[in-house]
């Protein structure tokens, strides 16, 4: 297979060895996965924006017996039954936990917020598929983004409430710049 690559807009971050290895995980990947944000220009030659191969170069998915894994350079993260557990190579590990899914005026039916075994995704997410929404996790170049996905209307008469609890042995403390999260 051949592949065509957009230039780099002058991130010169990535290596010749970074983008040999999104394009071998690109073969392995599933075709829904390239049809989302890549287009084919023939049968051969695929089109990829930069920070697609960027991010499919950094981010490595390891599909476990009871949670996935996610290694990148600069941190990683395991999503299991039980919550998603996130370590960066500089400061605290944090775990957070959907604890919550209601409405202003009372709970929210068809959604569970117990242990959910979460499944990687043909696109490269984390999905937590809870009944009516679902807990997802996209990793980024330099991040992983959660996002809660609802597929149809939920039918809600007031403000929808999502709530989860973090847990840390780490400390916030003001800088010049905003906040930090530091070990305690």
């Amino acid at each position: 297979m051949n592949y065509h690559i957009i230039g780099l807009n002058g991130s010169g971050r990535l290596t010749v060895a970074l983008m040999v290895m999104a394009l071998c995980q690109l073969q392995a990947q599933d075709t829904r996965a390239i049809e989302q944000g890549a287009s084919r220009q023939s049968s051969n030659t695929l089109n990829l924006e930069p920070r697609q191969v960027e991010t499919m170069a950094l981010n490595e998915l390891i599909g476990l017996d009871d949670a996935i894994e996610l290694n990148h350079p600069n941190h990683s993260a395991r999503f299991s039954a039980g919550g998603m557990q996130f370590t960066p190579c500089h400061g605290p590990q944090w775990q957070w936990t959907l604890t919550r899914v209601a409405t202003t005026a009372g709970p929210v039916t068809g959604v569970v917020t117990g242990e959910i075994t979460p499944r990687e995704t043909a696109n490269r997410t984390i999905d937590y598929p809870r009944g009516g929404i679902i807990e997802r996790y996209v990793p980024k170049a330099n991040t992983v983004e959660q996002q809660f996905v609802i597929p149809e209307s939920l039918g809600l008469a007031a403000d929808l409430v999502i709530a989860g609890e973090v847990s840390c042995a780490g400390e916030f403390s003001a800088t010049r710049q905003g906040w930090t999260w530091r070990d305690a």
